[in-house]
């Protein structure tokens, strides 16, 4: 190319660019990031868009073709910034943690994870939260990877040394072998199971569960109370159980259900209340599937009917 031609070129921003096509500025940037638009430039994280750019043809109809899981491995690969992975493994950490009393905001778990930087606030924080938090965007990068594998008890304690890596927790096993609980703890106030019998009952619930030939969503909320029910950890329990629930809903081809701050009452006493009351658990998991939707719907990425 002439230099001089290089020179002349007039370049639009992404802002500009969505105006004219109509469409979000999140969809012109995956247009950018996936290489859809010829020309492109990208200065920091800004876009430069050819002023006589055309807008991609037939780009939602691809997408169309691809369900969930395959959407989050692609974008992951690519290290799309504003697709669905993205805001995927944004919003399942930042909720997670803000059910178990997390002080950080969206907008900084955003940081944490495209920049690899904090902005505290005035928050003061634990390390070992913040290593944590760093952690679970490592295990949700490997349940991606990982979703079609059958869940096993090795992959439990995978994800758990994933998420408590370089913890005070893992720190102070004296083997890798016995990280189950040495000691009683509760859900909800609710005893668990005892510490000696819990990888004669994790064997058990897997063993059923893995029996079921079409896995579908009850299957999957079984699954999470009879895992708060045993709490095989001293700590951690609710995160891994969510890990694992959200894995088993994309290998399954299931909505995943995001269980935000305002859930947790309705979240928790559903679990608790599973066997007897199983509505209340089904309700809000609904809900949360609902919003999720949204985010497919938004993407054009298929997904099952509720």
């Amino acid at each position: 190319m002439d230099l001089n031609d290089n020179i002349k070129q007039e370049y639009k921003s992404v802002t500009q660019i969505a105006q004219e096509w109509k469409i979000t500025t999140r969809a012109v940037r995956n247009y950018c990031q996936e290489g859809m638009i010829p020309g492109v430039q990208k200065i920091g994280k800004m876009w430069l868009i050819p002023e006589n750019a055309r807008k991609p043809i037939r780009m939602e109809s691809k997408r169309k073709k691809k369900g969930l899981l395959k959407a989050l491995e692609i974008e992951m690969k690519k290290g799309i910034d504003d697709g669905i992975y993205h805001g995927f493994v944004i919003d399942a950490t930042f909720n997670t943690f803000k059910l178990e009393g997390g002080k950080l905001s969206r907008e900084q778990v955003r940081y944490m994870h495209d920049d690899k930087s904090l902005s505290l606030g005035g928050n003061i924080l634990d390390v070992d939260e913040i290593i944590e938090m760093s952690n679970h965007f490592r295990c949700l990068d490997f349940i991606i990877k990982t979703a079609k594998k059958d869940l096993d008890e090795k992959y439990i304690k995978k994800l758990f040394f994933m998420l408590e890596n370089s913890t005070d927790v893992v720190e102070n096993l004296t083997s890798k072998n016995s990280c189950y609980k040495k000691s009683e703890n509760k859900f909800n106030e609710i005893e668990t199971v005892k510490p000696e019998n819990v990888e004669k009952e994790i064997k058990i619930l897997l063993d059923e569960y893995n029996s079921k030939e079409n896995v579908e969503l009850d299957d999957v909320l079984y699954l999470l109370h009879r895992f708060m029910m045993i709490s095989p950890f001293s700590i951690s329990n609710g995160k891994i159980a969510r890990l694992i629930v959200l894995k088993e809903c994309l290998k399954n081809r299931i909505v995943p259900f995001l269980i935000e701050e305002d859930m947790s009452v309705f979240y928790l006493r559903g679990i608790e209340k599973w066997k007897e009351e199983p509505s209340i658990l089904k309700n809000i998991t609904l809900v949360a599937q609902e919003k999720f939707s949204s985010y497919l719907e938004y993407f054009g990425i298929k997904y099952n009917n509720i």
